[in-house]
């Protein structure tokens, strides 16, 4: 059972959603049962996973009682963080992935800077952990506002800037925001969708320059392989921020329009990746829908408002110079990916 709270030290939440991953799972666990900030609650949601995971989780909350090793029956990643979420006790909470390892002092360097800068959010960077066990930066961190304290819109504006992401793992935040708040269940690509309701809420977001988390490259992981859902549910994704920024913050429609073009192109160089592997009709229903998408998002802010990259990558593809347009995408992302 989970830890109550102690009045000397607040208690943090740690949320880690599982499913097969018995590979990587006690490399994880340690990494957070070793935290310098110890008053924890550790929540291990096995989510139907049928390898050893869910016999790990049960061992592990008896060796330690800061773990919660809970089951359930499969249903995605958000189903997992939502659970976890339902039963988290603690004043913050953040999420670790089940296959990632953390650095021991997240949680204290994360709580030090929440309260010494009154925020509601601290937002932290993350190197990748590859399989020979090397560690490197984030090609995308010298963009990363470290040292900064940003209202809710100026930490929108570093995201549809692409020099913050949406990944949950790299958030720790008061308990209390998520109230209201949930990650799609059955939808991929599932931060995209709360990320930015998280700052919407916030008083507050600091960015920590730290890099706290491993973030474990795998070529089984779900941005890694085949699966065409991920680019319905993108483009899901970039409607629903569509409809907010013009909602709440309409000074930025531009700036967010023009991100949501990028991510759009992304959408469909992946379509592109897989089209060896879709059915015809199915790829091209799913291209046509994502063009008309991108030719909405341009009408929206007119042609002259679209950034020169975005320019180069909708011309690439309107031409259909795929290979043209991975170019373009590698060199604007800088990553090893075109995420």
């Amino acid at each position: 059972m989970g830890l109550e709270k102690q009045n000397t030290t607040p208690l943090v939440s740690i949320i880690i959603p599982i499913y097969k991953v018995q590979d990587y799972l006690d490399d994880c666990i340690k990494s957070i049962v070793g935290q310098t900030h110890t008053n924890l609650e550790i929540i291990l949601v096995d989510d139907g996973s049928p390898d050893g995971c869910g016999a790990m989780c049960d061992e592990w909350a008896k060796r330690d009682a800061r773990v919660m090793a809970l089951h359930k029956d499969n249903g995605g990643l958000s189903d997992a963080r939502n659970y976890g979420l339902d039963h988290a006790h603690g004043d913050y909470v953040a999420f670790v992935d089940s296959d990632d390892r953390v650095e021991p002092q997240l949680v204290q360097d994360a709580l030090h800077s929440l309260t010494e800068h009154n925020a509601q959010i601290v937002v932290y960077q993350y190197r990748f952990l590859y399989p020979n066990g090397d560690l490197a930066p984030d090609p995308g961190s010298t963009s990363f506002p470290a040292g900064q304290l940003c209202s809710a819109q100026k930490a929108l504006e570093y995201i549809w800037q692409d020099r913050v992401q949406n990944f949950s793992w790299t958030i720790f935040a008061e308990l209390s925001l998520y109230d209201g708040i949930r990650f799609p269940k059955g939808r991929l690509v599932e931060d995209m969708a709360t990320t930015y309701r998280l700052f919407h809420a916030a008083r507050a977001v600091y960015f920590l320059g730290e890099e706290l988390i491993q973030y474990r490259v795998r070529s089984d992981s779900i941005l890694s392989n085949s699966n065409h859902n991920i680019i319905t549910d993108m483009a899901k994704n970039i409607s629903e921020i569509d409809s907010f920024a013009s909602h709440y913050y309409s000074d930025m429609v531009v700036i967010e329009r023009n991100w949501a073009i990028r991510y759009i192109t992304t959408d469909y160089l992946w379509l592109y990746q897989m089209k060896g592997e879709l059915k015809l009709d199915t790829y091209h229903k799913l291209r046509h829908a994502l063009v008309d998408q991108m030719h909405q998002e341009i009408a929206d802010i007119g042609w002259k408002s679209v950034s020169r990259h975005n320019k180069l990558k909708v011309l690439a593809i309107k031409m259909r110079l795929m290979p043209l347009f991975a170019r373009i995408s590698a060199m604007r992302s800088g990553r090893a990916s075109s995420f």
